[in-house]
């Protein structure tokens, strides 16, 4: 019995710290559950067998390590075509093509915008990008976004996991959107629209959330963003709007080393993503369609003891009746049997009389 005790005592504890093993963050940059675009070339392959032969061999380099999927459609009606498309159904580029070097042009407005250069060099120093479409002298959204990585530096601490503190900034002024319309429509917002912009990008490309947009961009909208990352990934919430969504990006070897040896996990490993696996198949626990929120709430303690007061007093209510009820049934009960054993005794005598 004492055996199967400290068992069971070992199982608990061993279920308890694997619960943080990993966090949303680590998660992010593995290859699980991630938006894949799909790229598709409109060729004729017999008059143009050169270059569908080139553009198979290009994209099955990219395609085993970026998030993109590929298909060659033979059509005899127009000109070759190179088209990349996102999950729904919307076309992020495209591109006629008439040369190599034009398929080379595509993979390169694909994967290596000065933002996506950016993150590739940055990919193991940061804990997480915040990209702002905005001009750069605004000086009311830079103070949010500031004041939202001053707050998480305090919070950080606190988290699941011990990370990096450091969180990039990368500010795109509006006579620079043209370099960065991939990204754009990745994101689902217009290039040709001037509004404000900011997006929290991490892992593997990865948003946190949805990008934010005009009177969203808020501290707390940000802070909340960034917390939710260093959030063990077993909290109850529902993990696909966290995961899902990825802009277009090309991963390496170089970058699973840096991103292993930071985080002391190795993301390749079978193993690791099976037990990831895991634990996204789980059915999450909140419910409803409210935001989930790791930010760090204010409470009015007057209030909360207040609350809690009238808690109490309910509860020492609810005891008293109970002791009642309990010490009037244990009277009941030693009433009866004094008289039952005061009635056996007086037939032993009464019987013990006439004999």
């Amino acid at each position: 019995m004492r055996k199967l005790f400290l068992i069971a005592v070992i199982f608990f504890i061993s279920i308890n710290s694997f619960a943080c093993r990993f966090t949303i963050r680590d998660i992010g940059y593995t290859r699980l559950n991630i938006e894949t675009y799909y790229v598709r070339f409109e060729v004729d392959t017999v008059k143009n067998q050169n270059l569908a032969s080139y553009f198979r061999s290009q994209a099955n380099n990219y395609s085993s390590n970026a998030n993109i999927t590929y298909k060659i459609l033979h059509t005899e009606d127009s000109k070759p075509l190179l088209s990349c498309i996102n999950n729904k159904g919307k076309i992020i580029i495209q591109k006629s093509i008439v040369s190599k070097n034009d398929i080379n042009t595509f993979f390169k407005y694909l994967f290596y915008s000065p933002i996506q250069k950016m993150m590739y060099n940055q990919i193991g120093d940061v804990f997480a990008f915040v990209i702002g479409f905005y001009d750069e002298d605004d000086k009311e959204i830079n103070g949010i976004v500031d004041n939202a990585f001053e707050q998480f530096k305090r919070i950080s601490p606190n988290l699941d996991k011990k990370v990096s503190e450091y969180i990039m900034k990368i500010v795109i002024p509006k006579d620079e959107r043209k370099n960065e319309k991939v990204i754009l429509n990745a994101l689902g917002i217009n290039p040709d629209d001037n509004n404000p912009v900011v997006v929290v990008i991490y892992g593997r490309g990865r948003l946190a959330d949805d990008p934010l947009v005009g009177n969203r961009i808020t501290t707390h909208n940000i802070l909340n963003q960034l917390v939710t990352l260093g959030t063990d990934c077993e909290c109850g919430i529902d993990l696909s709007p966290l995961l899902k969504r990825a802009i277009p990006f090309n991963w390496n070897d170089r970058m699973s080393q840096i991103v292993a040896k930071m985080l002391d996990i190795d993301i390749e490993n079978p193993m690791v993503l099976i037990e990831m696996s895991s634990i996204l198949s789980k059915e999450p626990l909140e419910t409803g369609k409210s935001k989930f929120s790791a930010v760090p709430q204010t409470i009015d303690l007057d209030k909360e003891l207040n609350k809690r007061e009238k808690q109490h007093d309910k509860v020492i209510t609810d005891e008293d009746n109970l002791v009642i009820n309990i010490t009037y049934i244990a009277l009941s009960s030693f009433v009866f049997v004094v008289l039952v054993i005061s009635i056996v005794l007086f037939r032993r005598k009464w019987n013990k009389d006439l004999s």
